[in-house]
């Protein structure tokens, strides 16, 4: 192709991102007293939220009055009106701070957070964000992702950052993109772009999604969950089997057919509670995760890019075939490497009370802290991480009737304050 075709394209593409971005977009201008994701001051009038709750259905701006609901535009990119939500104010590339938190049931055909290099962070504390849509679509979800880092980076510093911390809520979303970066179609090498960067950090709450990726092109993606925060990456469906449930690093990214290997750096560590269940499999011709789907995330740890516990361990791949998931976590507890504590890690711990050994080699035998003992400190560790992982299997009877600890974690509890006691007055 001749230079001035590929300049003709490359206008092209400019304008259409130019008319698309003018009348297909939710832009945040954060115009409002408040940074809270449901005040329609926060956001431009394309297609602006319809206060705490935004549905795909809400279309653009209409002479009858702001967030009219339009007749859905055939000619448009979603079944009902794109709606997608730009955490991004055109032209401007100063930082941007949004909060979605208990108040906020919030529902967009796509989110993108940082478009095009803007600094941008989203807190998620609480409350639902629907990025996609759900019934009466259709059964499947649609629409498209939740970007934490979108487009090429245009803001001239290659350094910006898109953040998303969540502690709390729920997320539910067709794919999760950290980031998505494009090519700049304005130079000769159109891969030849600045880098963006996003970051995903997750304490809590609960993210539901088809798939994750982790970098892509040059840019560099990062991913840390912690406390209590539940990953759940549901498995293939038949409209969109390609896109089942799994998470993936790096993928290629094709220009004119070709694929381009992307070179961002990318990083995942899991720890505490956190839990990564993998309910697919990235091949489209297989809906359950098998052991080759296993080999994939070995492969990351192997590289050094998933980790465990701020990246001084590596965490724990269990997969079970019968139930066809794949869990991914990092519990001191798990003595029987299933990433639940359950049961059979009390029975090993009780079977094992009072062994010991080298420090680092009785973790399967009921050493949580790997100090070389099995001991009431292990016990402790056992007791705070009890019941994690176990949801998507059938829970034990007295776990479905007992939200606190069971007795029979007082009774040990009691036998081992009375052990140590016994053993002081013998001292004494």
């Amino acid at each position: 192709m001749s230079r001035i075709g590929s300049v003709l394209i490359a206008l092209s593409y400019t304008l259409l991102a130019a008319t698309y971005d003018a009348h297909c977009q939710n832009f945040w201008v954060s115009a409002g007293n408040d940074n809270l994701w449901s005040n329609a001051d926060n956001w431009s009038l394309g297609t602006a939220p319809l206060g705490p709750w935004q549905d795909p259905q809400f279309g653009w701006d209409d002479p009858n009055g702001p967030f009219y609901p339009l007749t859905p535009d055939t000619g448009d990119d979603g079944p009902a009106g794109n709606n997608n939500a730009m955490l991004q104010n055109p032209g401007v590339f100063d930082q941007i701070n949004a909060l979605i938190d208990s108040s906020v049931h919030a529902t967009a055909y796509g989110v993108r957070v940082g478009r095009d290099g803007t600094p941008a962070t989203l807190d998620i504390t609480g409350g639902i964000l629907d990025i996609g849509g759900t019934p009466p679509f259709g059964g499947d979800r649609v629409g498209w992702h939740f970007d934490i880092g979108r487009g090429f980076n245009q803001s001239g510093d290659p350094n910006t950052k898109a953040i998303v911390n969540m502690s709390g809520g729920t997320v539910n979303t067709n794919g999760l993109l950290i980031p998505e970066q494009f090519v700049d179609n304005s130079l000769t090498d159109v891969t030849d772009s600045a880098p963006l960067n996003g970051e995903f950090y997750m304490s809590g709450g609960v993210m539901n999604a088809r798939w994750m990726n982790l970098g892509q092109l040059k840019g560099n993606g990062k991913a840390e969950f912690s406390g209590d925060a539940i990953v759940n990456l549901v498995p293939n469906v038949a409209s969109d089997p390609a896109n089942g449930g799994h998470f993936s690093f790096n993928r290629n990214w094709f220009v004119n057919g070709s694929p381009v290997p992307s070179s961002g750096n990318v990083s995942m560590d899991i720890r505490d509670n956190a839990i990564i269940n993998v309910f697919g499999n990235r091949n489209e011709f297989i809906e359950d995760p098998n052991a080759a789907e296993l080999d994939i995330y070995q492969g990351y740890i192997d590289s050094g890019e998933l980790t465990a516990d701020n990246g001084t361990d590596v965490p724990t791949l269990y997969l079970n075939e019968q139930v066809g998931i794949i869990k991914v976590c990092a519990l001191d507890a798990d003595f029987d490497s299933d990433c639940d504590t359950d049961e059979d890690d009390l029975a090993t711990w009780m079977a094992n009370y009072g062994m010991t050994g080298n420090p680092g080699d009785l973790k399967e035998i009921g050493d949580a802290d790997n100090d070389g003992d099995v001991d009431g400190a292990d016990f402790l560790e056992l007791q705070i991480e009890f019941g994690v992982g176990i949801s998507n299997d059938p829970p034990p009877p007295f776990l479905k009737a007992v939200p606190e600890p069971s007795s029979i974690f007082l009774g040990f509890a009691f036998s081992i304050t009375l052990g140590m006691c016994r053993k002081r007055e013998a001292r004494d």
